[in-house]
């Protein structure tokens, strides 16, 4: 009997303890939260250890209770990492040997070790890879995205330069640098975006090739994309490099490119020399049906519908028409307009890639589609065209 009454006063100075960290952690009105079911467990924690890889995501400002609370109503999660002077959470996923490194002032703790009490109405939340687990009203769940749920992607000449490692919140960026002997081009930033899918804002390239003149000078390895190059050191325009087809280095598309320096070629040579001008089509959201200056500065946007012209071998000797600019080689009609495009029309045309986007297949008006003769005749208009030119 007095034994039972000697540690009374201990249990009783604990479980205060407990309710007072539980009314701080848990929602005013998450009634599972602050009332668990064992409230003797307390969590391990690991002091002068981290777990440097895998963080799902960093919260600022923050307490450790808070900290585990974050893990488990977030998918995934299995550990944490928290640094006390810092107030900063790493909510850790998958953890390995390896990763867990002494670091002064950082304390490690599996989630196992806690009461999953803390997650309330999320104790059993069944949210997806990227998601955490929301209280609603009426006692339910939600599950928002909150991080990328995919690692980084490959990462090539450079490094991170963040603090504590790479994370991965949604809308965050992770900051690098380029290595020795390499030149930063754009935002030294990786962020995973507001649709949970990760971004490079950046690229390192060797500094005897800055700047790029042209795609073939862009690392291969970043993938397809728009880049800016400098045909001469006057001249900078954004182009969309193609990495992925054939070998490489493909220019697809540029815009807004200026007259003084690439001379938009209206008379058809028979070789490819260093134009890079180009087009696409893909799903009539552009109209194609435009005068000489809109074909002349460009048009569209760089990641759907654009012109910026082309040369053809097999259009030697054509001029470039527009509706508002007849130089085909018809005697009493202006092509474009009969056929509602902006083409080197003869009298009139074996191709038409910039006539009207219509219904893709068969079609009932002659020749005025997206129209490659050679390939579908004159009654079936294309669903989707891209020309790429490259160096040789």
């Amino acid at each position: 009997m007095n034994f039972s009454l000697t540690f009374y006063p201990v249990i009783l100075l604990v479980l205060t303890f407990v309710w007072a960290f539980l009314e701080d952690v848990c929602d005013q009105n998450d009634y599972e939260c602050q009332h668990p079911n064992d409230i003797t467990v307390m969590g391990h924690l690991e002091n002068r250890k981290c777990h440097i890889s895998n963080i799902l995501r960093r919260i600022r400002q923050t307490t450790l209770l808070t900290c585990v609370k974050e893990c488990f109503i977030t998918s995934q999660c299995t550990a944490i990492n928290y640094r006390k002077n810092w107030s900063l959470c790493d909510v850790v996923g998958e953890i390995t040997d390896s990763a867990l490194v002494e670091e002064d002032g950082c304390s490690f703790s599996k989630i196992s070790t806690w009461p999953n009490s803390f997650a309330g109405v999320c104790t059993n939340h069944n949210c997806a890879a990227g998601q955490k687990c929301v209280k609603v009203d009426n006692g339910l769940y939600t599950c928002i995205t909150v991080y990328c749920d995919e690692e980084l992607p490959d990462i090539y000449d450079a490094v991170s330069i963040e603090t504590f490692g790479l994370y991965r919140n949604l809308g965050a960026g992770n900051k690098f640098k380029c290595n020795d002997g390499f030149v930063l081009v754009g935002r030294p930033f990786v962020i995973c975006t507001d649709y949970g899918k990760w971004k490079m804002l950046f690229y390192c390239i060797k500094q005897a090739l800055f700047p790029p003149r042209d795609c073939d000078d862009i690392p291969h390895h970043y993938g397809s994309g728009v880049y800016s190059i400098y045909p001469t050191t006057s001249a900078k325009f954004d182009v969309y490099c193609e990495m992925d087809t054939d070998d490489g280095d493909w220019t697809i598309k540029e815009k807004q490119f200026s007259f003084a320096y690439i001379v938009l070629p209206i008379l058809i040579e028979t070789t490819y020399q260093i134009e890079q001008v180009i087009q696409r089509r893909l799903d009539g959201s552009t109209d194609f049906y435009r005068g000489w200056a809109a074909y002349q500065d460009g048009f569209g946007n760089l990641t759907l519908e654009f012109w910026l012209g082309d040369s053809l071998t097999y259009h030697t000797g054509n001029m470039f028409s527009t509706h508002d600019r007849d130089n085909d080689k018809a005697a009493n009609h202006n092509c474009a307009g009969i056929y509602k495009g902006a083409w080197w029309y003869k009298s009139c045309h074996y191709s038409n890639l910039n006539g009207p986007y219509l219904p893709p297949g068969q079609i009932s008006s002659y020749a005025n589609g997206i129209i490659w003769e050679t390939w579908k005749g004159y009654y079936y208009s294309l669903k989707s065209t891209k020309l790429m030119i490259k160096k040789v």
